[in-house]
């Protein structure tokens, strides 16, 4: 967006101010639509993702438990020594889904919190300054900007969620390896993600990977929608 020509820049505001016109009567809001419909496809893909990795993972036990219902030895030996065995095999790739299942979840939750930062910066350029549009990046920055936009259009929330910090410290760790945002986290861990964090003491370096369950994803999702404007406002 911060690349667009002057002519480029004044269709865009030209779109919004016909939508503003098309929308007003409903009881519905464009923002809200485009934010919300976008979150929940992400959402979807995540579920979709997690529901095909559980197939795989029962599959897996069901294949080993007819191995040794079978009781006909697939592998092969070297002097008497089992050098592998298909059941060893299939553990190998239960562990491997079992991880994968980790990332999965990692990974659509940092999309779905890069999917907020760009919305946020698309309402401001929008209804704020497309001069300083490119200036506001991050949390610490978009998250400032919601009084204003609330000020301007009323559908945007007055501000974030509360807890939309600790995702975004969160997205840190995991795509950074933050150390200042895994500390923050640790000190400031909201109730919901306390099952990710170290035992007892505090862990100056920062996992590699966390074992984020499905419901907390569905909790990040939940914290990112109600960091933007609704579809549908009561």
């Amino acid at each position: 967006m911060s690349n667009m020509t002057a002519g480029e820049e004044g269709r865009v505001f030209e779109l919004f101010r016909w939508k503003d016109k098309m929308f007003s009567h409903l009881k519905i809001n464009y923002d809200g639509i485009l934010y919300q419909s976008g979150l929940d496809a992400i959402e979807l893909a995540a579920k979709e993702g997690e529901s095909g990795i559980r197939k795989a993972l029962s599959e897996n036990r069901e294949e080993l438990k007819l191995y040794y219902q079978r009781g006909e030895f697939i592998g092969e030996r070297e002097d008497e020594h089992i050098l592998w065995e298909q059941d060893q095999y299939l553990e190998v790739v239960y562990n491997q889904l079992g991880d994968a299942l980790f990332d999965l979840r990692s990974a659509f939750m940092i999309t779905a919190y890069h999917y907020w930062e760009k919305s946020a910066q698309k309402w401001f350029l929008t209804y704020v300054s497309s001069e300083s549009a490119k200036k506001k990046q991050g949390y610490a920055a978009l998250s400032k900007i919601f009084p204003q936009l609330h000020s301007i259009q009323p559908s945007m929330p007055e501000e974030v969620h509360p807890a939309l910090k600790s995702i975004n410290w969160l997205a840190n760790v995991l795509k950074h390896a933050s150390i200042d945002s895994w500390t923050k986290l640790q000190n400031q861990c909201p109730s919901e993600l306390s099952s990710l964090i170290p035992l007892n003491r505090l862990s100056e370096r920062p996992p590699t990977s966390l074992n984020l369950s499905s419901e907390q994803l569905l909790w990040i999702f939940k914290v990112i929608k109600e960091s933007g404007p609704i579809a549908r406002p009561e």
